[in-house]
């Protein structure tokens, strides 16, 4: 397990880990450890003269870099906390870059109100508005662009209409039928079990402020969407099995995160508990500290709230306290980012089709499907890559993609040879991308065929590229990118498209056409095109390194 963090409600972020596999195979031979990475926001304190990491489940007794060799460890980055930067940012911009303020709260949105000590982004963001509102100094085009914002906030603030037959429909299914109960808010119809409340408050709160930030971001570009005619709708699996059960009845769509989207139902179905095996690992071997814990009447509960415990207890048993008190504040970071990352992914293509900014029913190109959910939805930290998520927002750099977009166009400027000794067991050497390439899914389907040794590596190499260039075109041709999803709703629906037709509409809305007669995409105009998009991501960082040596060696 490695754990990273971010602190957006405090003063400074903590990235920790640990590993629990048995120092050799059966064989005698070492064994490489299971890392899991993920990131926890904590500030750093004391309580009673004792080194503290305060965080929002509790607090936890330890020092910053504290490690337990072969079992965890710590990566510190130190940075202000949330509403620390937003401060900062308003001082610097506020008067001569506002929409540059404005900006900056939505790279930093995803987190709901109140979850952060309080903080409330979409109110501040809101609040900003109406401050600009009363600005008289605007330009016409500043203006414009602001009457968009304030004509979506206007829109969402009302609801939408219920989604009866959506229900009804749903109930029908055996797997469902009374078994559920609703819960509405503004824009969504949320089915949940009886037991999961308090879950199913929290996911519908999450829903909304992922609708809100969509609109916002597209008003933002000066064009606010329509809004859909009926309230968007989530079902919450309570357990694993019947999460796979409805998995099922819709047809095993693929899975990206711990949920789906199924298009033609325009539902969005979630699991209550992250499913990914990193994760089940981590659970297994928690499971069975937690267990040791119970020999003194402890619990990871109660090591997050900090409980006194009889001195007895802590100097029999200090070294598993300690290891449980990091396992305990891991699986809560890691089960909040697997649910952030589910709810934004499939929340963002379910209200992208439902507003009409992808074509309904059309199998849209998966560089365009996983670029623009990852635009705009939360990472979750990656263990394979060990790169940490620190923050929450739309329209950023991303965590994950970033990192290996670099390290893809470093290979390329040194003969295209990469090593990545994670997902590769030897280097590779790749050829050249290009943006057609990117657009048409051909890296998509490289891994696709690819021998089992280089799959993981290629598919990570092409969402790092879907995500790229979608970051390029949402940022710097945003107007062609929204005629792109215009040309894709032209073609025909309920059937694959191949890359010649994707190749001819992103041509069409990019204007990479020279001969309009025979449609045949002028090489030069791509080529253009193609410097444009490296030379903007050659320039694009994180806004805080995460880099790691990774775990310190064993003591001897």
């Amino acid at each position: 397990m490695i754990g990273g963090g971010s602190a957006s409600g405090g003063d400074s972020g903590l990235i920790g880990g640990g590993a629990n596999a048995p120092a050799t195979n059966p064989d005698g031979t070492p064994k490489k450890p299971l890392w899991f990475v993920t990131a926890v926001d904590v500030t750093v304190g004391t309580q009673q003269s004792r080194p503290v990491l305060a965080h929002r489940w509790g607090t936890t007794p330890m020092r910053p870099d504290d490690a337990i060799d072969q079992f965890f460890y710590f990566q510190h980055i130190r940075f202000p906390s949330l509403n620390a930067q937003l401060e900062t940012v308003m001082r610097e911009k506020r008067k001569s870059e506002p929409f540059e303020v404005l900006d900056w709260m939505l790279q930093h949105w995803n987190l709901p109100a109140g979850e952060r000590s309080g903080f409330d982004m979409q109110a501040r963001f809101e609040t900003l508005l109406d401050e600009l509102a009363r600005d008289a100094n605007l330009s016409g085009a500043d203006k414009e662009r602001l009457d968009a914002l304030l004509r979506t906030r206007d829109q969402l603030k009302n609801p939408l209409q219920p989604a009866a037959d959506e229900l009804a429909q749903l109930k029908k299914l055996p797997v469902i039928g009374d078994n559920y109960r609703t819960m509405t808010k503004n824009h969504y119809l949320l089915l949940y079990t009886s037991r999961r409340d308090k879950l199913a408050e929290r996911i519908i709160a999450r829903l909304e402020q992922v609708f809100n930030g969509y609109y916002y971001t597209m008003a933002m570009q000066g064009r606010p969407l329509p809004m859909p005619e009926r309230q968007l709708v989530a079902v919450l699996a309570e357990t694993e099995d019947k999460f796979n059960q409805l998995h099922k009845v819709f047809d095993s769509l693929p899975l990206h995160s711990d949920g789906f989207y199924a298009p033609l139902e325009n539902v969005i179905i979630l699991s209550a508990e992250r499913r990914d095996e990193h994760f089940k690992k981590l659970v297994a071997h928690a499971a069975d500290i937690e267990k040791e814990l119970r020999n003194d009447n402890l619990t990871f509960e109660k090591l997050l709230r900090n409980e006194a415990i009889p001195k007895a207890v802590q100097d029999k048993s200090a070294g598993v306290i300690a290891y449980g008190r990091v396992l305990a504040l891991a699986l809560q970071s890691a089960r909040e980012e697997g649910e952030i990352c589910t709810l934004t992914r499939e929340a963002v293509l379910q209200v992208a089709f439902a507003s009409g900014r992808l074509p309904h029913k059309l199998h849209v190109p998966e560089s365009v499907a996983q670029g623009l959910t990852a635009f705009f939805s939360t990472p979750r930290s990656s263990t394979e890559l060990n790169l940490p998520s620190l923050w929450s927002g739309i329209g950023g750099p991303h965590w994950a993609r970033l990192p290996v977009s670099r390290k893809l166009g470093e290979a390329e400027g040194s003969g295209g040879k990469v090593s990545w000794p994670d997902l590769l067991a030897e280097p590779i050497v790749l050829e050249k991308s290009s943006v057609m390439q990117i657009i048409t899914d051909e890296h998509f389907r490289d891994a696709e065929r690819a021998s089992e040794d280089r799959r993981a590596f290629l598919k990570v190499r092409a969402q790092a590229e879907a995500w790229a260039l979608t970051y390029f075109l949402m940022r710097k041709r945003p107007d062609q990118y929204r005629r792109f999803g215009e040309e894709l709703a032209t073609l025909p629906r309920d059937m694959e498209l191949t890359p010649q037709m994707i190749a001819q509409a992103f041509a069409r809305a990019f204007d990479l056409i020279g001969d309009p007669e025979s449609g045949e995409i002028a090489q030069g105009k791509v080529d253009d095109l193609e410097r444009e998009f490296r030379s903007f991501m050659s320039y694009q960082v994180l806004a805080v390194e995460t880099a790691d040596k990774g775990p310190p060696p064993p003591k001897s």
